[in-house]
């Protein structure tokens, strides 16, 4: 552990930054639909084009100074909660936005560092940044 070093409360490692993040974990009930599924991958997927319901896990990671945290995960994931149910209601209504849409909304508007939005704990599509 000697390439690791503390200074001003901060820890640097091999001369780098180390990313200190926080990351939240909820689940909101939905509805989408893939209006373009069969023009863009044929009959086989027809039923995406309907709209249908899905519990849509969210998972978002954002960056933190200190070990103290600069903002409190339980408050974010209250506010992730009222974002999307002042948007889209309750349940959410996401229209045609697709699981990659809804996360790359979420990272703009939490400033987080990743966003992983499921279908039911099954698929899903993550956006990180570079």
């Amino acid at each position: 552990m000697e390439d690791l070093e503390i200074k001003d409360n901060k820890m640097e490692y091999n001369n780098g930054k180390v990313l200190k993040t926080v990351g939240i974990v909820t689940k909101v009930e939905g509805f989408h639909a893939f209006a373009k599924a069969v023009e863009m991958f044929g009959e086989e997927v027809d039923f995406l084009a309907i709209r249908h319901r899905h519990n849509f896990g969210v998972e978002m990671e954002i960056v933190v100074e200190h070990n103290d945290r600069d903002r409190e995960f339980i408050l974010v994931q209250r506010e992730l909660k009222e974002y999307l149910a002042n948007k889209y209601g309750t349940p959410c209504e996401f229209g045609n936005m697709s699981c990659e849409a809804i996360a790359e909304e979420l990272m703009y508007m939490f400033d987080c560092v990743s966003v992983k939005v499921d279908e039911d704990g099954e698929n899903y599509a993550r956006i990180v940044k570079q």
